[in-house]
């Protein structure tokens, strides 16, 4: 009985042991087909992606759209294949994501090169063959990822094979129950590949011959293996006489030695092929131009088992682009020619095309306008060329200006122009100008000729001035200052009685019909009223200002020793009510004694402070700075603000009489407080400027010297 149980259990024990073997035994069978099956895509992959690059061969001299269309759907394919791969971690998984990266990169540029259909012109030509070497190059780099992951692939199935190996003895216990399985498996795909490689050597078959692009499958030991018609036809010879040469036979002598060393890099293993361009010599011995792509294919030990060879002919296309280097050479050399004619010459010159825009501008023209010369691109751009008829004094439009009457047929000679430098200066030329004609007569372009009158004109003006008597001209100066004087009073006398009174009666009016007829009057009468005094008291103020303007002059006094730190504090007192609405902020520094018109100080510091404080920012408490620096023989009164600022542009403007920066809605006043102030420091000796950024705020400069006690 206890024997009997020993069997059953040995019995059970054995085929426990067995169905635990026969289950590792098919868990690797599965996972040896899943290599199968993955290297039989890869296969297909790598299949594919020679075909895709035979067929990009021939884009760069010009393709069919039947090529094109067939190029994307094997792209297509590509990428179906590739998104059937669940990569794998590590080094196939980066190599599957930089594939599918090359796939979409390469789709847009076949699509370019489908779009772009037969080509017509030099332009169309020189894009196809951009276009193609991008191709060329995409297509490279997918074909070694594809060569790459093929590698690695291998590497695991041959690992997957040595574990494999481990159990055999293990199989052969299972080998009556899996041995049906693995022939099955075995035998289906073996016939499923023979399939695929028939069907991938058919398709190669068939672009081997389309004679699209020359090609060749050569053997580092027997030569040439494969021929297509189109190779013989680049090279000159029968089929069976060029299967009778060997490479270097046919390459010129003076490029042997680059394409040997390539060859060797090939051969040991540090690239997988290469592209360059050379020269043949076909069989009557003439030299043509080439580009030759080689490929190599190797064995699984890495060894080249043969090398697939593309050649294209591009001895026509070289030939062009040497015409066209030597052309352009030409065209250079003469442009320099014509500038040093033009540099050489005594006078300035310009030169515009048909449309007007500039092309040639020699360097005496450019130092005529201060050493610039905007090369303008038509008639508009000459308003960057400020300039007056001397005859008259009217201001020369762009239609108007010489070299435009030029591009128009006309001819100008001779004109004497006014004019204003890049850097400010004026000056007066001489001009003439005439139109460039074509062999056809039509219009090309126009010319100008400039010569530079200025120091003439004014040694004519000097001259004439000469014989002035000095004496006589102080007389006639005093005699104007005189006048001057006169003018000034009787305005400052119409402004603050004749014109005034007037006023006084239409305020006094329109406050009588605002106060008495209010009951009577409509709302539009009652604005028309209001509007009426509302100008009625602007026009008061602006002859207030405009007197204040003249009795600068008219009513100075003497100069005086003055504390300019005591006329702040007179100042900040009466600025008192605004600085404490504003809340401002003043620190003053130490400032110097100098000798000036008191009531006018005054009057000048009170403009700026005020000035600081009306134009505050709303979202910033306004914070003054009253500085003094001296320095280099001067003395300079700094007035600074944090308010709004302005734009520096506007500087020249903002110094003159009622000129204002913003409407009187936004900011009350004249316009004329910094004019005022301009003419206080002008008649103490100094100058006044300012810097600003807005936004940020702005500084008023007073420059004066540095002891005012010697004025």
């Amino acid at each position: 009985m206890k024997t009997q149980s020993r069997i059953s259990l040995s019995v059970v024990s054995s085929l426990a042991v067995s169905i635990v073997i026969a289950l590792i035994a098919f868990s690797i069978l599965q996972n040896l087909n899943a290599e199968i099956t993955r290297r039989r895509a890869l296969n297909e992959i790598v299949d594919s992606t020679y075909t895709l690059h035979l067929l990009t061969a021939s884009f760069r001299e010009g393709s069919g759209w039947s090529d094109t269309r067939e190029a994307k759907e094997i792209l297509l394919s590509l990428e179906t294949l590739l998104k059937g791969m669940s990569p794998r971690p590590g080094r196939e998984k980066v190599v599957l994501e930089q594939l599918q990266k090359s796939y979409l990169e390469l789709r847009p540029l076949i699509d370019q090169i489908f779009v772009s259909g037969a080509v017509f012109n030099e332009f169309e030509r020189e894009r196809r063959d951009i276009l193609g070497s991008q191709i060329q190059m995409k297509v490279q780099f997918i074909s070694d990822d594809t060569n790459r992951l093929r590698e690695i692939s291998d590497s695991k199935t041959i690992s997957a094979q040595k574990r494999a190996g481990g159990i055999v003895v293990l199989l052969i216990i299972v080998l009556a129950l899996t041995s049906g399985a693995i022939y099955f498996l075995s035998a289906r795909g073996i016939l499923r590949i023979q399939k695929e490689l028939s069907e991938s050597e058919e398709r190669f078959r068939r672009y081997f011959e389309l004679g699209l692009i020359g090609m060749t499958i050569t053997s580092p030991k027997k030569g040439f293996v494969e021929i297509n018609d189109r190779i013989c036809s680049i090279l000159g010879y029968e089929r069976r006489e060029l299967l009778q040469k060997t490479w270097a036979e046919l390459t010129h002598p003076d490029d042997l030695a680059a394409d040997v060393a390539q060859f060797n890099r090939v051969m040991a293993g540090e690239i997988e092929g290469y592209t360059i361009d050379k020269r043949f010599i076909r069989k009557g011995g003439e030299i043509i131009d080439s580009t030759i792509s080689v490929r190599a294919m190797r064995l699984a030990d890495g060894s080249v088992n043969y090398f697939v060879v593309l050649l294209q002919d591009i001895t026509e296309r070289k030939r062009e682009q040497e015409m066209r280097e030597s052309l352009l050479k030409e065209v250079h050399l003469e442009r320099s020619r014509l500038k040093a004619i033009l540099d050489s010459l005594p006078v300035g010159v310009w030169i515009t095309d048909a449309e007007g825009k500039m092309v040639q501008v020699n360097d005496l023209a450019r130092d005529i306008y201060g050493g610039k010369a905007p090369q303008a691109q038509d008639i508009d751009g000459y308003e960057e060329y400020k300039a007056w008829w001397a005859d008259t004094g009217e201001r020369i439009k762009d239609g108007d200006m010489p070299l435009a009457h030029a591009i128009k047929g006309e001819t100008v000679k001779d004109r004497v122009v006014d004019f204003e430098r890049f850097d400010g200066r004026r000056g007066t030329q001489l001009v003439s100008a005439a139109p460039i004609r074509d062999n056809k007569g039509g219009i090309a372009g126009g010319v100008a000729i400039v010569q530079d009158i200025t120091t003439l004109k004014q040694t004519e003006e000097a001259l004439r001035k000469a014989h002035d008597e000095l004496e006589q001209r102080v007389l006639e100066r005093t005699a104007e200052l005189e006048h001057k004087t006169r003018e000034l009073q009787e305005f400052a006398f119409v402004a603050s009685h004749d014109l005034s009174e007037p006023l006084r009666k239409i305020q006094t009016f329109g406050d009588l019909l605002k106060t008495r007829g209010v009951d009577r009057l409509r709302e539009q009468e009652r604005d028309y009223v209001s509007r009426m005094t509302g100008a009625a008291s602007r026009m008061q103020e602006l002859l207030d200002a405009l007197l204040r303007y003249s009795r600068i002059e008219t009513q100075a006094r003497d100069f005086i020793p003055l504390r300019l730190e005591e006329i702040v504090q007179m100042v900040t007192a009466d600025l008192e009510v605004s600085i404490k609405e504003t809340g401002a902020q003043l620190e003053i520094g130490t400032l110097p004694m100098v000798n000036g018109d008191p009531y006018q100080w005054r009057q000048l510091l009170q403009n700026l402070i005020a000035n600081a404080i009306k134009y505050h920012r709303s979202e910033v408490r306004p914070r003054i700075k009253i500085l003094c620096e001296q320095n280099s023989g001067k003395c300079r009164i700094l007035v600074e603000d944090n308010g709004i600022g302005f734009d520096e542009k506007y500087l020249h403007k903002i110094f003159e009489p009622f000129q204002r920066l913003h409407g009187k809605n936004e900011y009350p006043g004249t316009g004329i407080g910094l004019a005022i102030c301009k003419k206080i420091v002008e008649r103490h000796g100094g100058t006044i400027t300012a810097k600003s950024t807005p936004g940020k705020g702005s500084t008023f400069i007073i420059t004066l010297p540095a002891d005012g006690r010697d004025r």
